[in-house]
């Protein structure tokens, strides 16, 4: 059979074999050969890319190295300066994060030894009302104030720690429930607000209305950026700078040494306290809810909501962090160029509160930006947060119009497309222009319950 196929062929049987046998040798030391050498360019690439790869890795771990370095300096540099502090000055810098009341009084204390304790050397003297009533009637109206805030701020806390919700659903939910509690108890929390009036100012008619105008305090210069209060108040932070809550919390326990500003304060709380909405609370000065849920996690006691325990420590840390101020309002209280307007309606036997407006002058990239991003509303985040970074050479700005025909708020759409903005110079030079100012409305908010607002078309 192999000869035929042989002889068919033209070729002999033997050879012809061999040369088959030769061949496929041949073909497999090919075949091997190319999977050899494919093999060995993946190799290559791999290793290449293991190269590429470990470049930018030795380069992060070459950051590291030099971070590491640079705070080890920074440590060594702080040991040094904290080594040349008085024992009286380290005690008080960790004083700031231990016991934040101690520090406050100290600084007050401080405060009270350079200024003339029978009228506030920080506020306009034309600014001041001229407060005629006793010491005593006025100290027992604003602890009345007080009291209230602070029963309502509890109240809106423990209605926000109930239940298993979404923390922010808890939020809106204990914001409806304030509403309500303003509305049952209206009557008793407008009279102690127009109980402070006498202190706090004159009302003068405007059309249907009286209104006040007020505006906020200039705080010790002790306590403005670079200060020697202000350094106290930052040392021990990594960036130098004092949290906003503290240095807030110093400025106005050194304003409370005067009868008047412990009058306003009690207004604006008094404020903060009846202008709750289910849509907006005002009662805090700072969101406590994380906070607070941080600090009970591993308490003892505290795992059950509802407690007594749990209620307790919640009422304990309102109580130390008022040491920041009491509610939102209280930011305007220490900025000078601050102006609060509060309208009543004319009433028997007293005026009825019906509206808050909080306006503030200030250089347009203030409103917008915050380089310590101690400002969360500001709009202007990242780099565009700092003024070195809107000032280089280039960058360009535009206002951005708003889609109310979109309901999703959040979404693309919601504004205009950045594709049909247009630079606009005048802009951009007035957001450099740091000595230019603008009327920022920073509140506007009702002061009269909802169904009260209504009945009379306020």
């Amino acid at each position: 059979m192999a000869a035929m196929r042989g002889s068919k062929s033209g070729k002999p049987a033997g050879k012809g074999v061999r040369a088959a046998s030769s061949m496929k040798v041949v073909k497999k030391k090919k075949t091997l050969s190319s999977i050899a050498g494919i093999a060995h360019r993946l190799m290559a690439a791999r290793a290449s890319a293991s190269k590429s790869s470990l470049l930018p890795a030795k380069s992060k771990e070459k950051d590291l190295r030099e971070k590491e370095r640079q705070r080890q300096i920074e440590k060594i540099k702080e040991m040094d300066r904290r080594s040349r502090l008085s024992r009286e000055e380290n005690r008080l810098e960790a004083l700031v994060s231990k016991d934040f009341g101690a520090v406050c009084k100290i600084i007050a204390d401080r405060d009270a030894q350079v200024c003339d304790s029978s009228h506030s050397a920080c506020q306009e003297p034309a600014a001041v009302p001229d407060v005629q009533m006793g010491d005593s009637a006025a100290e027992a109206v604003v602890d009345t104030a007080m009291n209230l805030f602070k029963d309502a701020w509890l109240d809106y806390a423990l209605e926000r720690d109930r239940g298993n919700m979404d923390g922010e659903d808890r939020e809106d939910r204990a914001a409806g429930h304030r509403e309500q509690k303003v509305a049952e108890e209206f009557d008793k929390l407008k009279d102690a607000f127009v109980k402070l009036l006498p202190f706090v100012g004159t009302l003068a008619s405007y059309g249907d209305y009286l209104v006040l105008e007020r505006t906020g305090y200039q705080p010790p210069q002790h306590l403005a950026k670079g200060e020697r209060h202000w350094k106290l108040l930052g040392e021990r932070m990594a960036n130098k700078v004092p949290l906003s809550e503290r240095l807030l919390g110093a400025r106005l326990a050194c304003l409370r040494r005067t009868q008047d500003f412990r009058a306003f304060e009690a207004f604006a709380a008094m404020m903060a306290t009846i202008a709750g909405r289910k849509e907006k609370s005002w009662i805090e000065l700072f969101g406590t809810r994380e906070d607070i849920e941080l600090e009970l996690k591993n308490k003892a006691g505290c795992k059950t909501k509802g407690s007594a325990t749990r209620n307790e420590m919640i009422k304990k840390f309102l109580e130390k962090e008022a040491l920041h101020g009491f509610g939102f309002f209280a930011h305007f209280l220490v900025m000078p160029k601050a102006t609060f307007r509060v309208a009543f309606a004319s009433a028997v036997p007293s005026p009825i509160p019906v509206s808050l407006i909080i306006t503030t002058r200030l250089p347009l990239y203030e409103v917008l930006a915050s380089e310590n991003a101690d400002n969360g509303d500001a709009p202007m985040i990242g780099e565009a947060r700092h003024y070195s970074w809107c000032a280089k050479e280039g960058t360009q700005f535009a206002i951005q119009d708003a889609n109310f025909a979109v309901k999703d708020t959040g979404g693309a759409n919601s504004r205009k497309t950045t594709a049909d903005l247009r630079p606009e110079d005048d802009l951009r030079e007035l957001l450099l222009d740091r000595t230019k100012e603008v009327v920022h409305l920073d509140v506007c908010a009702s002061l009269a319950p909802r169904e009260l607002a209504k009945r009379d078309g306020r």
